[in-house]
């Protein structure tokens, strides 16, 4: 860090994911959540009572949270279910989805779950109605009670069920389906402000996580399109490291330690500002097509004359993407476990090799 530059403020955690896991008793709701999510949050967090029947489940630095209820039990008083449920979510703060599970294989779908699905969805939150446990999207039995509740139109997301199975079974011949349909719908319903939380949470999709975190460097890149104060370019760089690790499920305070100790980005950070960059006649041009390189999605803008902190952005973004998804998907399925030196040394090494022959002869000199 340059000692004349000002000191920026922590990273900023997001807003926590939470979502109403419900159901009977037995439709592998915990199964379900586990295969998605990594975890049962009901088993290994730490639950808060919100009503009689429900807790809402949080594990120490997860951004998502899970409201289990007790399982509905449907010989009682369907309207005493209702408002218990309503209570429950409405106490639980925001909740942002709702998945409503129905046990394919029990075939049938009564009168009091299409009037408690109706209630569900005048709470606000969208309600995703899941066949759990179903032995095959094309089977006779689950096509027909899909189609008996697609007649009632139910207010549910996409208007549909989403048949999932979360367990193989090699003996009965069951292979797992659908639940990548599911995180989708699931994102897509979420409000935008939880989707990063939701992206970090889940373990099943590569690209989900890949999507967001290039959604992360976007973002900052668009925030500093212009030249910007050396204080914005390193609280923002600071920030948008911290939401990439956390989509990859790295700690923040590492991500915190690359962004500062890392030479490289504080000389970025001088160059811009004194304008250093400018005067050593970087084409944007050039640099453009490097962004264009690093990003796997291939889109550049901010592309005027000179060299913009927007474009820096996007190429210290992805190269601390890249750093991450490689962490990640070397550990999968268990969390990466580096330690700040080397993911530091890394992102120097990433850096230097993507900085134009006359910046590193800079670098160099400095």
């Amino acid at each position: 860090m340059n000692p004349a530059e000002p000191a920026a403020p922590g990273p900023v955690a997001p807003p926590r994911f939470t979502l109403a896991l419900l159901g009977a008793t037995g439709v592998g709701k915990s199964t379900l959540l586990n295969t998605i999510f990594g975890a049962d949050l009901a088993a290994t967090g730490i639950g808060e009572p919100v009503t009689r029947g429900s807790h809402l489940y949080r594990r120490p630095g997860h951004h998502m949270a899970v409201l289990d209820t007790e399982g509905l039990e449907y010989g009682r008083d369907a309207g005493q279910l209702a408002s218990d449920l309503a209570d429950a979510i409405r106490s639980a703060g925001p909740v942002h989805v709702i998945w409503y599970c129905v046990r394919a294989t029990d075939r049938r779908f009564t009168d009091v779950e299409a009037d408690l699905v109706r209630q569900l969805a005048d709470l606000g939150p969208p309600v995703l109605l899941v066949l759990t446990r179903s032995p095959d999207p094309a089977h006779g039995a689950v096509v027909e009670l899909a189609r008996h509740i697609d007649s009632l139109a139910l207010p549910v997301w996409d208007e549909r069920c989403f048949e999932v199975n979360a367990q193989p079974d090699r003996f009965a011949g069951t292979d797992q389906h659908g639940l990548l349909t599911l995180l989708e719908a699931t994102n897509a319903a979420a409000p935008a402000g939880v989707r990063l939380a939701l992206a970090a949470a889940q373990r099943l999709d590569a690209g989900l996580k890949r999507e967001s975190a290039d959604a992360c460097v976007d973002r900052a890149s668009k925030d500093l399109s212009g030249r910007a104060l050396p204080r914005a370019l390193r609280t923002r760089w600071t920030q948008m490291f911290a939401d990439v690790a956390l989509v990859y499920g790295l700690p923040k305070d590492l991500a915190v330690s690359a962004a500062e100790a890392t030479r490289e980005l504080a000389l970025l950070r001088a160059w811009l500002w004194t304008g250093q960059l400018g005067s050593w006649g970087v084409p944007s041009v050039a640099l453009g097509r490097m962004a264009v390189g690093k990003r796997r999605s291939g889109r550049a803008d901010g592309m005027g004359s000179g060299l913009s902190a927007g474009i820096v952005t996007r190429i210290v973004g992805a190269t601390w993407v890249d750093v991450c998804e490689e962490a990640y998907l070397a550990a999968y399925p268990e969390p990466p476990t580096l330690q700040r030196a080397v993911f530091t040394a890394e992102v120097s090494h990433r850096l230097s090799e993507q900085l134009p022959a006359h910046l590193r002869l800079f670098r160099r000199r400095t």
